[in-house]
């Protein structure tokens, strides 16, 4: 499954919040989380889910886009390549870490500290 970009026309397919320390991204954050949360209600409706994966784990070259767009959980420094792993690999790796239990896919969720405020629209 590949993770999608926003509307929005920005370098990163989702926008980082850039500042010292660790790289924020909210809004793929939020993406995980939403997703993580349907494919949760899928399988309690039935469906036989053995697996996600979050597209990609590192920013990458991409044929179509080249180095334009920021898939990856972990940022990558395309001239010195270092890497540093963005919000949302914490957040991911959380998730894994608890089979999926710190979700709270159900009424009020509890959020990741990096994750952006709820919506109001």
């Amino acid at each position: 499954m590949k993770s999608g970009g926003t509307r929005r026309r920005s370098r990163s397919a989702f926008a980082l919040s850039g500042q010292a320390g660790p790289i924020r991204d909210p809004e793929r954050l939020d993406y995980l989380r939403s997703h993580l949360c349907a494919a949760s209600a899928a399988i309690d409706r039935g469906a036989d889910l053995r697996g996600y994966f979050a597209w990609s784990l590192l920013d990458n070259f991409e044929w179509a886009q080249g180095y334009s767009k920021r898939f990856g959980l972990v940022h990558v420094d395309h001239l010195t390549q270092s890497r540093t792993p963005k919000a949302s690999a914490g957040f991911y790796r959380e998730v894994i870490r608890a089979n999926g239990a710190n979700l709270g896919c159900d009424g009020a969720p509890p959020r990741h500290r990096d994750a952006p405020p709820p919506s109001t629209a």
